[in-house]
């Protein structure tokens, strides 16, 4: 009995080259015993050795039965050995990668960071952050001589930075909000020293020599003239405030005129200011010209420098304001002693703020923003 089939084939799908023949089937090389073994019930699988004269296509012209081979259970075995503990192993691990860049992309380098170290009371020699410029917020409380400490900065620099010409007095007076920048060279000593003291002037402080030197600089704003005008209805802090102005400012316009108008009413005001501005902030400058107007009578001022750089605040016939062309030396006894903003009782009869009863007053109240500098 043999142990193989021959296989079927479509006679349509033959196409005939050369006249017909016989096709030479090859022996299945194992004996029957061997071949049930391996393959089961199924026949050893046969092939064509050879096609004479025909040209076929396997796809239509062979009908071969499926078989189970050997290997396959060889092979099946073999994989789930294989698998089952690469599972195990790998479970969990899970392998991310980039996608390959396309062409018209590029690649994008990071630049390093440098970490720096918080100053401490105890640190000694420079900094250690590294940049040549340490910059400082000043706050409350903050002095000239604590920074140095804080930071680790020379004591005898900072004794020739307070005697740095006229300026040195500048830096034992910091104020909350002040930006205070210290410039060191590669031995941690102090090479230049700017505090910005407000929106438009910084002060610089340079080493030479000898020791240190300051000088005044203005900063890059832009400058705008503008102005506030209102009718005066209760105070002219209150109708200042509507208009826009800050206290600063109304203190200001009540100094210039404050040896005219006594304790005058005000009816109506007009002020021309600078406004400074930069990188968004806000800040008003001086007051260029000023108008008031009170029971009826006008008063008008004007700022003027002169070529000798002396700054003060002129009537319309040249009459300055003060008794001395300088206003920053001005020497007059104020007839008040503050720049206040309102008379907030004035003298004689007026009703008692705690009996509520009317009894005769002997002096003047004046109101001020807190803070305000008193005269003495």
């Amino acid at each position: 009995m043999s142990y193989w089939k021959p296989f079927k084939y479509n006679l349509k799908s033959v196409k005939e080259l050369t006249p017909p023949s016989t096709v030479k089937p090859r022996h299945c090389p194992l004996p029957g015993a061997i071949s049930r073994l391996l393959f089961g019930a199924s026949r050893c699988p046969i092939l064509p050795s050879q096609f004479v004269g025909y040209d076929y296509d396997v796809a239509q012209g062979l009908r071969l039965r499926p078989l189970r081979p050997l290997h396959s259970k060889v092979v099946l075995a073999s994989a789930l050995l294989t698998v089952v503990p690469l599972a195990w192993l790998f479970n969990g691990v899970s392998v991310a990668y980039d996608e390959p860049l396309r062409g018209d992309q590029q690649l994008t380098y990071v630049q390093p960071t440098t970490a720096h170290k918080s100053p401490s009371s105890n640190t000694t020699g420079s900094t250690t952050s590294t940049s040549p410029w340490l910059q400082v917020r000043i706050q409350a409380g903050d002095t000239l001589p604590l920074i140095f400490e804080q930071y680790g900065l020379s004591r005898s620099q900072l004794r020739k930075i307070m005697r740095a010409d006229e300026y040195g007095t500048q830096l034992s007076r910091l104020r909350p909000g002040q930006e205070l920048q210290i410039k060191q060279d590669e031995q941690g000593n102090v090479d230049s020293l700017v505090l910005t003291l407000d929106l438009t002037k910084e002060l610089h402080i340079y080493r030479y020599e000898e020791g240190f030197a300051g000088e005044m600089r203005s900063r890059n704003v832009q400058t705008e003239i503008v102005a506030a005008y209102g009718n005066v209805d209760d105070t002219l802090l209150a109708a200042g405030q509507e208009a826009g102005l800050s206290d600063r400012l109304i203190a200001e316009l009540v100094e210039i005129f404050h040896l005219d108008l006594d304790f005058d009413p005000i009816d109506y005001f007009v002020v021309v200011y600078e406004q400074h501005s930069l990188d968004g902030a806000a800040q008003e400058g001086n007051i260029i010209a000023a108008e008031l107007t009170s029971q009826g009578k006008l008063y008008r001022a004007l700022r003027y420098t002169d070529s000798q750089g002396r700054t003060n605040y002129y009537k319309p016939n040249g009459e300055p304001m003060f008794g001395t062309a300088n206003l920053s030396n001005q020497i007059n006894i104020l007839q008040e002693p503050l720049e206040y903003t309102k008379v907030s009782s004035p003298y004689g009869m007026r009703v008692h703020p705690r009996s509520r009863r009317l009894r005769f007053h002997n002096g003047v109240d004046l109101a001020a923003p807190t803070g305000t500098l008193v005269n003495a």
